[in-house]
């Protein structure tokens, strides 16, 4: 019977079917193969093996070559990539190319000649030509008539080297530099340029130009060596946590960020003397880099994130299966080639940053469940608090919770609902004095950046909004500029309200990094005030000194290295994280209370919040005498009410955004789209919808949304079954375990 090859290429569609020559031994799922593509070739992935009738097997094309010995993604990863298809409702290749970091991009060399005994036809029998030369190569290959080989063009690079020796030509006194610029080549037999070898024999660029001409030294090309992979600095943890367990499923919560790390130590010594390799996952660049820092003092590490170029990739991917290691990666660690992987970690679980914005919208924990269940291997999780999903799977068999102390803050809690100053209370500024009295330093973290969330008439309440979405244009004092967050509309400031034609237009409370900025500099002078947003990012560089100064900052600098000096952290509007729309938003809002001290890690700085609603549940946590008591309270109502309202944990849940310039048909479709659902899906899933999205219009979009939450653990995949192959008016985008409930789905 004929083998068909399912393949998979990093494209959003399916896999494709070829046909194995038939003389060719079946080879290895997760083997990279080549295959004729329109004109040309592309490589592609083994994902499926299958015997095929006859029939079909005169309508597939046959694969060109395999390009690998072993698997290049190992066979349960490969399955993993067709189960997060199924489970994210995406196509096989737009999750592949997600999650593979090199490999599928090669240049090629396609050579083709003649099979033994055809004649007539204008190709060689004994000697390989390129296959570009070949007009008709698709009919020969069709026709049977050619073989054909594929090799990766190997990386060259070229280098200046000597051509040959002094000679007479060159003693005398005006050839000098020469001559030292010849010597040293000579001690070092290359360099990657002429101005470098100018540089480093500190002659002029003139000189060796010269040498260049009378053919002295020329450019040799080579096969280029093995890019160097980035280095960190590493970090002494002096703080020992002995910690040693046999669980599957374990979570490391509470403590510093240090002490998280410090309780994986004794586990990953353990997979690392049974020869078994260590995956870490963390969310951000600054995190992989914090934590390889870490990890390198005491174990061999390396680091795969979108930091590394190509080349620096393949050299990763080779090295890693080499020996036992600790890879500490973004999501692109997921398909590393680790042979033996004993243990997968994933630092700061419930991060934003673990959830992919585009593509298949992957979820990093729930990524990492699954290949941890697939190769059977054990997960552990860490966070300053715990999540409610990983509290509940702590309560089964096989599980452990391992709660460090949360570290005594100081905590001052400033009433803006009683304060006639604004953005900053009296209290705030008299700390910020003190500060500046001591020559310490503070951090002032803003919920947005620019001026403040709006531009407003004080005579009628007139809110100036953005002509494509249903958002106030944020307000730039500075650049004297009104600009949308979302579509990046950028309008002049206008001279009179359009509603009143009143001269009254001011900020409107909602302060940003300029206003609060603004406001130290006028209350505090004499400090050095820096601004730090993904507008504008100030060299921090004389406060990792240890000088004085004010940092007012957006969450960006929460991805900072620390300070040195800080004595006080303060958030200016507490109740903008309580704002968010999620039904999260007090888990998180605490969750980034507790994370507030790695910005001053050595320290014990005083934290600030300034709320206009000093009542709320969380402030009583945190005033709490017995912190961890009061934490785990919290935590188990949030558990009680999330099974109330049958949310997370206690289901599953997916978001479906209907979107369309025109309003009326976004409405109809999303109805139409609710009713088939609500036929297909009977009992076994509960819909809500279709509403209106928190911001109806973006970019000149409407937006509707449906929530389904998967009752029966059918899956997604069939749930969804009418809706995810649609094609009609309007835009429809599935977002499986939606992080942002109210966010917009590009």
């Amino acid at each position: 019977m004929p083998i068909a090859l399912d393949i998979l290429f990093p494209i959003p569609t399916p896999a494709f079917s070829y046909l194995l020559p038939f003389d060719a031994n079946i080879p290895s799922i997760g083997v990279r193969v080549v295959v004729p593509w329109q004109q040309g070739l592309r490589i592609g992935l083994l994902v499926g093996v299958r015997e095929v009738g006859a029939s079909l097997g005169l309508e597939l094309k046959q694969i060109i070559t395999v390009l690998d010995s072993q698997p290049f993604v190992l066979p349960k990863q490969t399955e993993l990539i067709l189960e997060l298809a199924q489970s994210s409702c995406s196509p096989a290749g737009l999750v592949l190319s997600t999650l593979l970091a090199t490999g599928l991009n090669e240049e090629l060399i396609h050579e083709a000649r003649a099979i033994e005994g055809i004649k007539d036809i204008s190709i060689s029998t004994e000697h390989w030509v390129l296959a570009s030369q070949l007009d008709n190569i698709n009919l020969f290959r069709e026709q049977g008539l050619i073989k054909e080989q594929i090799r990766i063009v190997p990386i060259k690079h070229k280098v200046l080297k000597i051509a040959k020796p002094i000679d007479e030509n060159l003693q005398g006194k005006r050839q000098l530099n020469q001559r030292i610029a010849l010597e040293w080549l000579d001690s070092v037999e290359s360099v990657a340029s002429g101005s470098e070898l100018a540089r480093q024999a500190d002659v002029s660029e003139s000189a060796v130009r010269t040498l260049v001409k009378k053919g002295y030294i020329t450019y040799v090309e080579e096969d280029a060596p093995e890019p160097a992979l980035p280095s960190y600095p590493s970090y002494e943890i002096n703080k020992e946590i002995s910690f040693l367990s046999d669980a599957d499923y374990i979570v490391i919560s509470g403590g510093s960020k240090e002490e998280r790390i410090a309780a994986l130590y004794d586990g990953i010594a353990r997979a690392l003397a049974n020869d078994r390799s260590v995956l870490i996952i963390a969310p951000e660049q600054s995190l992989i880099a914090e934590t390889a820092s870490y990890l390198q003092a005491k174990f061999p590490t390396l680091v795969l994130s979108g930091e590394l170029n190509d080349r620096q990739r393949k050299r990763l991917w080779h090295d890693l299966q080499e020996q036992a290691v600790v890879l500490v990666a973004s999501y692109f660690g997921f398909l590393a080639p680790l042979h033996k992987l004993g243990q997968i970690i994933l630092i700061e679980e419930s991060s934003s940053s673990h959830k992919l914005r585009s593509g298949p919208r992957l979820f990093s924990p729930s990524v990492a469940k699954a290949l941890a269940k697939k190769i059977n291997c054990p997960i552990i999780l860490t966070d300053s608090l715990i999540s409610a999903e990983s509290l509940l799977l702590t309560k089964k068999a096989n599980a452990e919770h391992l709660q460090l102390p949360y570290l005594e803050q100081r905590y001052y809690f400033s009433d803006m609902s009683s304060s006639n100053n604004w953005p900053l209370s009296a209290n705030l500024l008299q700390v910020l004095n003190q500060v500046k009295d001591r020559s310490r330093q503070a951090i002032l973290l803003s919920p947005r950046r620019g001026y403040s969330a709006a531009l407003g008439c004080t005579s009628c309440g007139e809110i100036i909004s953005c002509p494509n979405c249903d958002l106030s244009l944020k307000y730039y004092q500075e650049q004297k500029k009104l600009r949308c967050h979302q579509c990046s509309t950028e309008l002049s400031i206008p001279k009179t309200c359009s509603n009143c034609n009143s001269y009254e237009l001011q900020a409107m409370r909602g302060a940003g990094t300029e206003w609060i900025l603004k406001t130290v500099k006028r209350q505090i002078p004499g400090i050095p005030v820096y601004r730090y947003d993904s507008d504008q990012r100030d060299d921090l560089s004389a406060m990792l000194a240890g000088e004085a100064g004010v940092v007012v900052a957006t969450s960006a600098i929460l991805r900072h290295q620390p300070l040195s000096n800080v004595s006080l952290i303060a958030l200016t509007l507490f109740d903008s994280l309580l704002a968010f729309s999620d039904y999260r938003a007090e888990e998180e809002a605490l969750r980034t209370v507790l994370s507030l001290n790695e910005l001053a890690p050595n320290k014990r700085p005083l934290i600030l919040l300034q709320s206009f609603q000093l009542e709320h549940k969380l402030f009583k946590i945190l005033r709490a005498s017995d912190k961890l008591k009061a934490i785990n309270s919290f935590l188990e109502e949030l558990l009680i009410r999330r099974k109330a309202y049958n949310y997370p944990p206690y289901s599953k849940i997916a978001r479906i955004q209907i979107s369309a310039k025109d309003e009326q048909i976004a409405y109809h479709e999303s109805n139409r789209i609710f009713d088939t659902l609500k036929i297909h899906c009977k009992e076994h899933a509960e819909l809500l919808g279709p509403s209106q999205m928190a911001i109806f219009r973006i970019r000149n979009f409407y937006n509707y949304q449906i929530f389904i939450s998967d009752l029966s653990s059918q899956g997604f995949d069939e749930l969804l079954k009418p809706i995810i192959p649609y094609r009609g008016q309007v835009r429809v985008r599935i977002d499986i375990e939606p992080r942002e409930i109210g966010g917009f789905l590009e």
